[in-house]
C-alpha cells in the first residue's frame, strides 16, 4: 500500500527527462484547439452534445456531415494524444517514454482501425446510418477529454500517470458502450458482440503488445 501511494503521489515526472518533441505535440495540439476555439465558438461544445444523442438524432444532424479541416486535426490530435498518454505509461512502468514506438503504435492503430471501420459501415446495409461518422466522432471527443489530463500531468507535483491510465480505459469502455447503443438498431446482439471483439477490443491488445513489449 505504501509503495503505491509513493507511486502515486510521490514520483512525479522529472521535468529534466521530458523529450522536446514531447512538448512540441502537446503544443501542436494546444494551437489545434486554439485555433478551432476561435473559429467556431462552439465547436468543442458541439462534439461533447454529438455523441450523446441517439442513433436517428444523430443521423439527423449529421446528415450535411462534411469532413472539414477541424475535424482532420482534431483526428491527428487524437492520434498524438494516444502517443503521449502511452508515453507517460511506458516512462513510468518501463523508465522510458518511447515516444518514437508509441507514435508508429498509436498511428497504425488509428489507420487499422479506420479502414475496418469503413468496412464495416458499407457492410451495414441502412442508407440513412452515418456510423463512420459517429465512430470517428469519438476520437475527437478523446482528443478533447485527454488534452488537459496529460497537459496537467506532465506538469502537476504529483503522479497522475494512473489516472492517465484510468481515464483512456475508461473511454474505450465508454465508447464501446455508446456504440453499442447506437448498433442496436442496425445488426443482430450477436454482430455487435463480434464487432465490439473484432474491431474495439482486439486493435487494443495489439497496441497495448506493441507498447509494452
Amino acid at each position: 500500500m505504501n509503495n503505491f501511494l509513493q507511486i502515486l503521489f510521490l514520483n512525479p515526472t522529472d521535468k529534466n527527462n521530458i523529450p522536446v518533441a514531447l512538448l512540441y505535440l502537446l503544443i501542436f495540439v494546444g494551437v489545434v484547439f486554439v485555433i478551432i476555439k476561435l473559429a467556431n465558438d462552439n465547436y468543442l461544445r458541439q462534439i461533447l452534445s454529438r455523441v450523446g444523442l441517439d442513433r436517428k438524432k444523430f443521423d439527423n444532424q449529421t446528415s450535411n456531415y462534411s469532413f472539414s479541416k477541424s475535424n482532420l486535426f482534431l483526428q491527428i490530435s487524437s492520434i498524438i494524444l494516444v502517443t503521449l498518454g502511452l508515453s507517460i505509461l511506458t516512462n513510468e512502468y518501463l523508465g522510458s517514454f518511447n515516444l518514437a514506438q508509441n507514435f508508429i503504435g498509436a498511428f497504425l492503430f488509428y489507420i487499422i482501425q479506420v479502414l475496418s471501420f469503413t468496412i464495416f459501415s458499407s457492410l451495414i446495409i441502412n442508407t440513412e446510418s452515418s456510423f463512420l461518422k459517429h465512430r470517428l466522432s469519438y476520437y475527437e471527443l478523446l482528443s478533447v477529454c485527454l488534452f488537459p489530463l496529460i497537459l496537467f500531468s506532465l506538469y502537476s507535483p504529483i503522479n497522475l500517470s494512473v489516472l492517465v491510465l484510468l481515464v483512456m480505459l475508461s473511454s474505450v469502455f465508454l465508447i464501446m458502450i455508446r456504440i453499442s447503443i447506437y448498433l442496436t438498431s442496425l445488426i443482430s446482439v450477436f454482430h455487435i458482440i463480434l464487432y465490439i471483439c473484432t474491431l474495439e477490443i482486439t486493435p487494443i491488445l495489439f497496441l497495448l503488445k506493441f507498447t509494452f513489449n
